[in-house]
């Protein structure tokens, strides 16, 4: 994914769009032992932690939660392109040479 990143823009995220579409804030975030709900880099680090085997990455961890959310519901995109804007001057796979 790292090189990847040269290529394409972060996903533009509309929070207020999903707020309406998910049943609470849990259906995405979280929840610590103590009830709080927490946004995804209080535990996910930059990169994936190969001593927890069972946390990854913060990227990795976005493209899981929403790619299988969207899987799930069969609604929503799921390719690099129908989420990250191709960055300028940037060539995808299926462009024209």
């Amino acid at each position: 994914m790292d090189a990847l990143e040269k290529r394409y823009e972060p996903v533009t995220f509309s929070h207020d769009m999903h707020t309406l579409m998910a049943d609470d804030c849990a259906t995405c975030h979280h929840r610590s032992d103590s009830g709080q709900t927490l946004a995804c880099g209080e535990c996910h680090g930059d990169a994936f932690d190969p001593k927890n085997l069972n946390m990854p990455g913060l990227k990795g961890a976005y493209h899981l939660q929403c790619m299988g959310c969207h899987q799930e519901i069969n609604s929503g995109p799921t390719g690099c392109t129908e989420c990250h804007a191709k960055k300028a001057g940037q060539k995808t796979a299926g462009d024209q040479k």
